[in-house]
């Protein structure tokens, strides 16, 4: 696919809107509409013809007629006929679809168009020209920040991928284009939250960020994480020591909060809430069962009765007797009644259900909060008492742990005060 980068060629964003061509039925832009369906009907012979004579060759091999090898041919043929199909010239009806879905895509957002064209049907058709294309793209952009336009452009550069042969005409602007939003947004942002958010290689490779601010933002960067890596160690042998010294309360504590998360299940309320659904889908289940079994057994009477005057298993109702006819028409009124009193009966037992079970569950999550409020009443009770019997160990592993938090934050703060000091320099 051929690719179209260079955003020194490109126009700015706040561009107008270019004029979509004019098209009628009677043309198109290759030229008469005659010539194009001449030129789509050739395809279509040829490629017909390349289909017919895979098949002939595959059917001469089955018979033995020419070698198996020969019979291999199919393949190359068949792809052959697909592609020249697939890059035919578009029909009369394709034209049409094409003409009116640039007349609804002038009104339209980027991301509505994809919505409602899809990709394949939005180039193939090609429902907005190239230069449009770009131009919508563009206006799409607006109002998104820097992850959301990498993404943007990433998720349409894989797509026009996918649709090669209908693609080729179409631009993407690159993110470079909106570089400026680096500064916009990041302005007020310490370097530690730009340093979580942001994928730097991804930056760099976009052209998002000046190469210069980026190897100092690296810079920064690596000094940081070396100094949080070695208090990251330092801290882990505080903790452990911590726990090692807080062993005997730390037990005590764990069973005290297994027993509480444990009452909290037991609750009757909580195990009812939990199995509420499956319970709720049972009970209709056993009102349908129940009056499927009524129908069924007046369907087998009736099949009996129908058997017992059937001969040789068929049934010919003119040689039944007046009273074999009033008894078999009873049991068919009998499966009538059955069906209508079957159904009536599960529609109220189910909408008698459905009020049961939405009152049930109002009261049972309302039950479920008060149990909930308790565990959680508890829980930090038993922190309280697990913090007052280990009073002196967590004053001690805080006054280890408060200057290695502080020189963390220090860190951070120098390596954000160079990063502003830097701008500062750099821009004026």
């Amino acid at each position: 696919m051929t690719s179209k980068l260079n955003a020194n060629h490109n126009p700015p964003i706040n561009t107008p809107a270019p004029v979509l061509p004019q098209r009628t039925l009677g043309s198109s832009s290759n030229g008469p509409l005659e010539n194009t369906d001449v030129t789509r009907l050739k395809t279509h012979l040829f490629s017909s013809s390349l289909l017919l004579g895979g098949v002939g060759a595959v059917s001469l091999a089955a018979y033995q007629v020419i070698p198996m090898v020969a019979g291999l041919l199919a393949i190359p043929c068949a792809l052959i006929a697909l592609k020249a199909h697939w890059q035919s010239p578009p029909s009369d009806k394709d034209t049409g679809a094409s003409i009116q879905g640039q007349n609804r895509a002038s009104h339209m957002s980027f991301e509505r168009l994809i919505q409602v064209y899809g990709w394949n049907d939005l180039l193939r058709l090609k429902i907005l020209p190239p230069q449009q294309f770009t131009y919508k793209y563009r206006e799409g952009l607006r109002g998104k920040g820097i992850k959301e336009v990498i993404s943007t452009y990433e998720d349409t550069m894989n797509q026009l991928s996918r649709y090669r042969s209908h693609s080729s005409e179409y631009h993407v602007p690159q993110p470079k284009e909106c570089a400026r939003l680096w500064h916009q947004e990041t302005v007020n942002m310490p370097l530690s939250t730009i340093l979580e958010t942001y994928d730097l290689d991804q930056l760099g490779s976009y052209g998002l960020v000046e190469s210069g601010e980026l190897n100092f933002i690296k810079k920064l960067k690596g000094i940081y994480e070396s100094i949080e890596t070695r208090l990251d160690d330092k801290i882990y042998d505080v903790e452990k020591k911590f726990d090692a010294n807080t062993q005997p309360q730390k037990q005590v504590y764990d069973q005290e909060c297994e027993g509480i998360h444990r009452a909290y299940k037991s609750n009757s309320a909580v195990r009812e809430l939990n199995n509420f659904d499956f319970s709720y889908t049972k009970r209709r289940q056993k009102v349908q069962e129940e009056q499927s079994q009524k129908i069924q057994s007046a369907s087998n009477r009736l099949n009996n009765e129908i058997f017992r005057l059937s001969k040789n298993g068929m049934l010919d109702e003119t040689y039944l007797s007046a009273k074999e006819k009033e008894r078999l028409e009873k049991y068919r009124r009998e499966l009538d009644q059955a069906e209508f009193s079957a159904r009536q009966t599960a529609a109220e037992q189910v909408e008698s259900n459905d009020r049961f079970s939405q009152q049930r569950r109002t009261e049972l999550e309302q039950k479920e909060l008060l149990a909930r409020a308790e565990r959680d009443r508890a829980l930090e009770e038993a922190k309280r008492r697990f913090e007052e019997t280990a009073h002196e160990q967590i004053q001690c592993r805080d006054r280890v742990l408060k200057p290695m938090t502080k020189r963390v934050q220090t860190a951070a703060s120098d390596c954000d005060k160079r990063y502003r000091a830097y701008l500062k320099i750099n821009r004026t």
